[in-house]
């Protein structure tokens, strides 16, 4: 997926999201994608989205996407 792509995706995903699941969001987000984000900055698709203060949050959930997988909704 390329940057600006990515950064549309994360900016709606952060717009959506109800204001106290915010970061829970962006967690999952990061998670989901984390194969996607492995090849951009993570702080770089933060500033393109307009939410710079989140970089380190989904850097975090990008390294935890190694790690784990989110489960099927129902």
């Amino acid at each position: 997926m390329k940057e600006d792509e990515l950064a549309n995706l994360l900016g709606k995903t952060y717009r959506q999201a109800p204001n106290r699941d915010k970061a829970l969001h962006m967690m999952l987000f990061a998670i989901r994608y984390s194969q996607q984000l492995e090849n951009h900055s993570t702080q770089r698709l933060c500033e393109l989205a307009g939410i710079p203060k989140w970089g380190p949050q989904l850097n975090l959930g990008r390294k935890l996407g190694l790690y784990v997988d989110i489960a099927d909704e129902a």
